[in-house]
């Protein structure tokens, strides 16, 4: 190997480990679980939530457009401004490196918007998008949506 195969080498090796990298995450859970400290009042703490966890594993801040973040069921996108969002209030930016957020929107809301029957035994893809302020898309990766009982596992 030549002195100039090295550098490349290492050249390459660090653009990988400066490279953006965003984790996305999703799950269920009642507000009662993401609702500790009551910040919230809501009549039913039993709500169900589906949750997106964002979590920077890249060595460099990112700044996030928070008003980018859509969720998409099978590839059909619900658009951030049709739903309500807690816990985007404790979001800033830039996200630091190894630092997350938590925020989510309810499960029911999400549900109605695609007209999903929670009766029929059915399992729906589902995922989370978003942009940082420089229009780079991050995307997670596919999750089932069970409806029948009210919650999210990976694919």
């Amino acid at each position: 190997m030549v002195v100039s195969d090295v550098l490349n080498l290492i050249n390459f090796v660090t653009k990988i480990f400066r490279k953006k990298r965003l984790l996305i995450d999703l799950y269920c859970s009642d507000l009662w679980e993401f609702d500790l400290e009551y910040e919230y009042n809501f009549d039913n703490r039993h709500d169900r939530l589906i949750l997106v966890d964002i979590i920077n594993e890249s060595e460099s801040p990112i700044s996030i457009d928070m008003n980018s973040i859509n969720i998409f069921i099978d590839n059909n996108e619900i658009p951030h401004d049709v739903l309500d969002w807690i816990g985007k209030f404790r979001f800033r930016n830039p996200i630091k490196p190894s630092e997350g957020y938590r925020f989510g929107t309810f499960y029911d809301s999400v549900i109605e918007l695609k007209r999903i029957k929670p009766e029929v035994y059915k399992e729906y893809s589902i995922r989370a998008e978003l942009k940082d302020i420089n229009n780079r898309i991050y995307k997670s990766k596919e999750f089932k949506l069970i409806p029948y009982v009210s919650d999210i596992e990976r694919s």
